[in-house]
């Protein structure tokens, strides 16, 4: 920032906030509030796993959550304190739902070939039919009284105001997540809101079923490779 008077350069003012010789002096901007509805995800889980994949980590693949402020800024250094506290109940919330046929909103957003191959069903003279997963152990957990799925998920801060969250799923098919986050207070040490939706992928349309740019996303896991012992003939 350059400040002058009478067409010269003032300074060099309070040492350690001014230039070596004055004006023009260092001005630091850094984001505002976290705002939910402006962070961003990506990483290796939105574009779809194979069952079981544990990735590099061996703790399954991991989708990152990019904070940033109203403006689009994104934060820098470390989370805020709010997030940090509660032993990762404030962390951002990742929930799991399996979908048993193609919702319309899903072809909508990624087209009809996302589900083709992709759902538990089967033809059988001309009547289709819907195979509810049953699972007795996890990673993941299908309740056929409530056809609802948990899976088990780790989140950890990590640098540049960023999360990251690795899952992994037994359970091939294609899985809407969602991804929720709580807004703070500038200074970072209180939370101004509930859990929110975040806005979605970086770059390009992203992989959501409601929305291109908004949770929930569309996660896709594809069969592992085959296995004699569970093969089956019809």
């Amino acid at each position: 920032v350059e400040v002058s008077l009478y067409g010269d350069n003032i300074g060099p003012g309070v040492p350690g906030t001014a230039g070596e010789f004055g004006s023009p002096f260092t001005l630091f901007v850094s984001a505002a509030e976290t705002f939910p509805g402006n962070c961003i995800l990506s990483g290796p889980g939105l574009e779809g796993i194979a069952a079981g994949d544990k990735g590099e980590s061996g703790l399954g693949q991991y989708v990152e959550l990019q904070l940033r402020d109203e403006f689009g800024n994104q934060k820098s250094g470390a989370v805020e304190d709010a997030y940090l506290r509660g032993n990762g109940a404030n962390y951002p919330q990742l929930t799991f739902r399996y979908l048993l046929d193609c919702k319309d909103e899903v072809v909508d957003a990624k087209g009809e070939e996302i589900c083709e191959g992709n759902l538990p069903n089967r033809d059988l003279e001309g009547v289709t039919f819907i195979e509810k997963p049953y699972i007795e152990s996890g990673p993941i957990l299908y309740d056929l009284r409530t056809d609802t799925v948990s899976v088990d998920v780790l989140t950890q801060p990590i640098s540049d105001g960023r999360f990251r969250s690795f899952f992994t799923s037994t359970l091939a098919g294609v899985f809407e997540m969602e991804v929720l986050l709580r807004p703070v207070n500038l200074a970072g040490s209180a939370f101004t809101g509930n859990f929110e939706p975040i806005m979605g992928e970086d770059g390009g349309l992203g992989t959501a079923s409601l929305n291109p740019y908004a949770s929930p996303f569309t996660v896709v896991v594809t069969p592992s490779e085959p296995s004699i012992e569970y093969s089956e003939i019809f």
